[in-house]
């Protein structure tokens, strides 16, 4: 999906939507299911672009224009990767760009794991089926890897990384690759904006972490 909006004969928002669709024989019908939750979420997205980030765009460009000021379409792009799509598992993330104006936009990121033939969305706790106390266990393998890339001077991180990581850490964001499980925070959470979204890469043969398998 993309569109450009106009207000006033100026283009005021851009948007591109991209969103994943999956077909296979086997499992159609819940791969059926998985296409329109995926259609309804980018259209929820675009409905929203059509709405209150126009009207957003709109307020803008007015100031802008009563001020004499340059103004700068607002834009929105939404992308997605597939990180693993192996017999029944799918595993994927969506990043979902905006800029507004100013030095910088935002970018914020979502993931689906999906068991094609349980049919449903696993959690983080599934690929810990030996500890229940996974959690802490993710975020030690955490912290120890920012320590270890900062002591390497190879990324930075706001100094009370410790508390930030127990702060945002959110089980649900995470994906799979064949070879780690990956964890991710939101810009500007753990790290400065130029770090963007941060990736923490867990391979499964440390430790309790083991793959998803059918």
């Amino acid at each position: 999906m993309e569109n450009e909006l106009l207000y006033g004969g100026v283009v005021v928002v851009r948007y591109m939507i991209a969103y994943p669709q999956f077909t296979s024989p086997t499992y159609f019908p819940f791969l059926d299911h998985m296409n329109q939750y995926y259609q309804a979420k980018a259209q929820r997205l675009a409905d929203y672009c059509q709405t209150r980030f126009f009207s957003d765009a709109v307020a803008n460009y007015e100031e802008a224009k009563a001020n004499q000021f340059p103004f700068h379409a607002h834009d929105l792009q939404q992308n997605f990767v597939i990180t693993m799509n192996m017999n029944c598992i799918v595993s994927l993330y969506l990043d979902t760009g905006t800029y507004t104006g100013g030095a910088n936009g935002t970018t914020s990121r979502t993931s689906d794991n999906w068991d094609v033939i349980n049919e449903w969305v696993f959690s983080l706790g599934e690929l810990f089926p030996t500890d229940r106390f996974y959690e802490s266990y993710v975020k030690e393998l955490i912290i120890v890897e920012i320590e270890h890339q900062m002591k390497n001077g190879t990324s930075i991180y706001f100094a009370d990384y410790k508390a930030l990581v127990n702060e945002y850490f959110d089980p649900r964001n995470f994906y799979m690759t064949p070879l780690n499980l990956v964890v991710f925070f939101d810009e500007m959470t753990i790290a400065p904006h130029s770090s963007g979204i941060v990736t923490f890469e867990l391979p499964f043969v440390e430790g309790p972490i083991r793959p998803k398998n059918c």
